[in-house]
């Protein structure tokens, strides 16, 4: 996870930005900037739609120490 869901539902990649964030049935979904997260609120169905479609196309990026669960850099 961690990618800008308005990129993946277009089958692109982009960092998300914490700032920038909604949780829609129990999911947390994480956009770019306030421009993307404003482009993907006008269809949020439409676009988590097509993000579930290209997720499993898209390179995933690798589990680091600090973003594994339980663990922090000072462990």
């Amino acid at each position: 996870g961690g990618y800008c869901a308005y990129a993946m539902a277009y089958g692109f990649i982009a960092r998300g930005s914490p700032q920038q964030w909604a949780i829609v049935g129990e999911r947390l979904y994480v956009n770019n900037n306030w421009f993307a997260m404003s482009l993907w609120d006008k269809d949020r169905q439409g676009h988590i739609a097509a993000a579930d479609q290209n997720w499993p196309l898209i390179p995933k990026l690798p589990l680091t120490a600090d973003a594994r669960p339980g663990t922090s850099p000072a462990e």
